[in-house]
């Protein structure tokens, strides 16, 4: 509607959703209302059909099966952005669009990107079917009190192999009273879950936070605690400890305003809040930690041969670390952990473009 309104030279007035100046004044239109589920429009364009493209050959196609989430994770971005509302795809329609980005590209591995994906076993229980269908592996998020004995079978059974939980903390206090996690036996659905989990080829990837508003020392260890648990029960399990991000207009982003929490002043210093953020230098510091402990198959994937032997004593350090809860570096440590790693992105995105000229030149069709 925007561009439309700019190409045909109209005003700003009739566009819902938009903020926008008039003599220096900041003007709020009114809200804009959600599509209706059943009009979203497909997403793969003769534009877009190259990034799809790419995707596709890279093993890492995302898609969507629904918007938003029905759960008040009061860190969560859904409170803000999608009003607590869990908007879901007719299946029919769904199905229709996996299967043309299928006959396009032959994919064989998708990752339903939505952020709840368990929460109707029936509907879980056909996607899952109708992938396996096409014979395609496929991946997605899941929450503890979805994990259950039928929606974890169905899943593993038709080519489920990787999902995403958020944990959040081992502290049944900040899963309560902080976060609000509504999960009905706290840490103890946590646990559930994952022994459910450990009993299947998923493999999954558990996700901590750390610098929550309030938490103290012990929640931490709480926090570490069950993470040593989690890896004990199911050694296939992946883990990662990330910085708390405050997301305006969440309950939570209040409440770590007037604990005295900064936040960034500037659009640029918004722009490097990341989930590995300096601004509590011992969450920061459990970000790398907690990475190389447990993410061993991530820095074999990045430190390939003879790289291997860039990270591999920061990674000697870290299980040292880990287990003596000891969460600081020496002198210039993590500054080179961060440059290791920031060169070997580099690495692998320059790699990766050059595969991806290849695979769009048509010299290389044939060799």
């Amino acid at each position: 509607s925007l561009l439309r309104q700019i190409k045909d030279g109209q005003k700003y007035e009739t566009v819902d959703g938009i903020w926008w100046k008039k003599n220096g004044q900041s003007i709020q239109n009114p809200e804009r209302a959600f599509l209706n589920p059943k009009d979203w429009p497909f997403p793969m364009t003769e534009k877009s059909k190259v990034y799809f493209r790419k995707s596709a050959v890279a093993g890492e196609l995302f898609y969507l099966s629904s918007r938003g989430c029905p759960y008040r994770c009061r860190f969560c971005y859904n409170n803000v952005f999608n009003k607590k509302k869990w908007r879901l795809m007719p299946t029919e329609k769904l199905k229709n669009e996996i299967k043309r980005l299928y006959d396009e590209f032959k994919f064989d591995y998708l990752f339903l990107n939505d952020d709840n994906i368990g929460s109707l076993p029936k509907r879980l229980a056909e996607i899952a079917i109708f992938l396996q269908s096409l014979g395609v592996r496929w991946g997605a998020c899941i929450r503890a009190n979805d994990v259950t004995e039928e929606n974890i079978k169905v899943m593993s059974e038709n080519g489920c192999d990787r999902f995403l939980m958020g944990v959040e903390t081992g502290s049944d206090r900040l899963l309560r009273q902080v976060i609000g996690k509504d999960l009905p036996n706290g840490v103890q659905d946590i646990r559930n879950a994952v022994r459910t989990i450990s009993k299947t080829p998923i493999s999954p990837t558990y996700s901590f936070m750390s610098n929550i508003p309030t938490e103290t020392h012990q929640d931490l260890v709480s926090s570490m605690e069950l993470a040593d648990w989690i890896r004990r029960t199911d050694p296939k399990a992946r883990l990662g400890f990330y910085v708390y991000a405050p997301y305006p207009g969440t309950a939570l982003f209040e409440e770590a305003k007037q604990q005295g929490m900064k936040m960034p002043d500037t659009i640029e210093e918004w722009g490097r809040m990341s989930l590995s953020n300096d601004r509590n230098v011992i969450a920061e510091n459990l970000y790398y930690i907690s990475g190389l402990n447990f993410r061993g198959d991530v820095s074999k994937k990045k430190f390939p041969g003879l790289y291997r032997l860039q990270i591999l004593p920061f990674e000697i350090l870290a299980k040292i670390r880990w287990k003596c809860r000891f969460l600081s570096f020496f002198g210039l440590e993590k500054m080179l952990v961060k440059y290791f790693f920031q060169t070997a992105l580099m690495r692998l995105n320059a790699q990766k473009s050059e595969n991806d000229a290849s695979s769009c030149d048509p010299r290389m069709a044939d060799q």
